[in-house]
């Protein structure tokens, strides 16, 4: 347990010291910060029924599926690539540490991201005092509901990515593997009842795949308070799945 802890305090302290990171901060606050303007600005035009973080949380799937592979693309390839792989699995550490390392300090650096968009409405309302009044800039249940979903699922998508650096050296490759594996697991749901709709006659039995799967649908229902066993199964089960892989797969490549 000592040499794991030890581990995620080098991976975070190398996370803190890494121009990739920035660069990724940056984005993530570009994109996040832009959406969080334009939501007010419709709100502004057209008041709406859901409050401004609702809409926000919506979102997600942009931020997840660009910023998510610039977190975790170098996680294993970098590695490999500069063969310290091998040199650090000749230390006291263990494979899974190894992996889990790896993800549990990206996915602190992912949550921190995420976390601090609740500046945005605390300087909104700095910025503009009068619009807190016209306009419900936070409503704790929204946000916890919110905050929630994105730990939960901030699990299975960051294990993606995990695994996706996990099979290659370069750092692009995974990254393009791993927004393309992710656009497929967000929109799984979708797609599966898509499918049961344009095929000959009602298959009924795709309806449960397609509701357990539905990523956008578990995010409305933590954000108005509907909380359900499924979900918690899904993301650990799916991340716990994920990080076997990419276990195995270090494994393989050390061994090789």
């Amino acid at each position: 347990m000592r040499q794991f802890g030890i581990l995620v305090k080098n991976e975070l302290f190398m996370l803190f010291v890494s121009p990739a990171t920035y660069v990724t901060t940056v984005l993530f606050h570009l994109l996040t910060a832009s959406f969080y303007i334009l939501i007010l600005a419709d709100y502004t035009d057209i008041p709406s029924e859901d409050i401004p973080m609702v809409v926000f949380f919506r979102l997600f799937w942009t931020v997840a599926l660009f910023v998510a592979p610039l977190l975790t693309m170098r996680s294993i390839s970098e590695e490999r690539r500069l063969g310290t792989l091998q040199t650090l699995m000749t230390t006291p550490t263990t494979t899974t540490q190894f992996v889990l390392s790896k993800f549990f300090s990206v996915y602190a650096l992912y949550m921190l991201l995420w976390l601090s968009t609740l500046l945005y409405p605390v300087l909104v309302s700095i910025a503009v005092p009068g619009l807190g009044q016209q306009i419900p800039l936070l409503d704790p249940a929204t946000i916890v509901g919110g905050f929630l979903f994105l730990s939960l699922s901030g699990l299975l998508i960051i294990s993606v990515g995990i695994f996706s650096s996990s099979i290659t050296r370069s750092v692009m490759v995974a990254a393009i593997f791993s927004f393309t594996l992710l656009f497929f697991i967000i929109a799984s749901g979708g797609l599966i009842e898509k499918l049961a709709d344009n095929m000959p006659g009602r298959i009924d039995f795709l309806d449960g795949p397609a509701e357990y799967l539905r990523m956008f649908q578990h995010l409305e229902d933590f954000i108005h308070g509907i909380l359900d066993t499924r979900p918690f199964v899904y993301y650990i089960t799916g991340a716990g799945v994920f990080l076997a892989l990419s276990t195995i797969i270090v494994d393989a490549k050390v061994d090789s």
